[in-house]
């Protein structure tokens, strides 16, 4: 059965932002949909299936997560040397 963000957050006890970061960051998997009754905007829907473990997250979405947070890191570790040879004036430090 899809429910809304409200519907998630109420069930597991957390706040509808808790619902939305998880949705962005796919540790929950949501559908946007036109919000009806309300004129312009949009809602989440959820599939409320994936709630009834007390919402752990999937094994696939614990490595997808980790390894989007390695990209990042290596990224931000380029930059910092980067930013380290501007001001020092050395390369590949």
């Amino acid at each position: 059965m899809q429910i809304t963000v409200q519907q998630a957050a109420k069930r597991l006890g957390v706040t509808n932002n808790t619902i939305t970061n998880r949705i962005k960051k796919g540790v929950l998997k949501g559908t946007k949909q036109p919000a009806k009754g309300r004129g312009r905007g949009w809602r989440w829907l959820l599939d409320d299936a994936q709630l009834e473990n007390g919402n752990q997250p999937s094994a696939a979405a614990v490595v997808g997560h980790q390894a989007g947070f390695a990209e990042r890191l290596e990224k931000v570790e380029r930059l910092v040397a980067e930013i380290h040879a501007v001001i020092y004036g050395k390369e590949g430090a």
